[in-house]
């Protein structure tokens, strides 16, 4: 199998990494206080997971080689095709942002912290116990 460098991996992380940062809507969707949580926690999740070793941690590292040796084979295409698909995605970006506007406006209980939240829900900060009722 073809092996890249490391500065080629560096410059295809650079991609993607200046890819999401030019959306104002990820920016400002990740930082919402309960989406920023959520990443942070599945984050942590994720990591305990991939470090406990065993079956899991195994499968783990495979499925990440898949997308990695996956994502190196489709790179080179996206970033051919990104100059023409930027146009649109500017115009989806800017109606997602529009949207998330509204709804920060119309509810603007989404700009708390979740703690706070909870607080105010008279909900125990430290019982997760609700987000699993169906």
């Amino acid at each position: 199998m073809y092996r890249k460098s490391k500065a080629e991996a560096m410059e295809n992380n650079s991609f993607f990494e200046n890819t999401v940062k030019s959306s104002q809507f990820l920016t400002r969707l990740v930082n919402i206080p309960v989406v920023h949580s959520a990443i942070v926690n599945a984050s942590d999740y994720y990591g305990k997971a991939k470090n406990s070793g065993g079956l899991v941690g195994k499968t783990i590292g495979v499925a990440e080689r898949t997308v990695i040796a996956a994502a190196e084979q489709v790179l080179p295409l996206a970033q051919r095709l990104s100059p023409l698909a930027a146009p649109p995605l500017s115009k989806v970006d800017d109606l997602a942002n529009k949207g998330l506007e509204k709804l920060e406006t119309n509810v603007p209980v989404i700009m708390k912290q979740p703690q706070e939240v909870s607080i105010q829900l008279n909900l125990n900060p430290n019982d997760n116990s609700y987000l699993l009722e169906v």
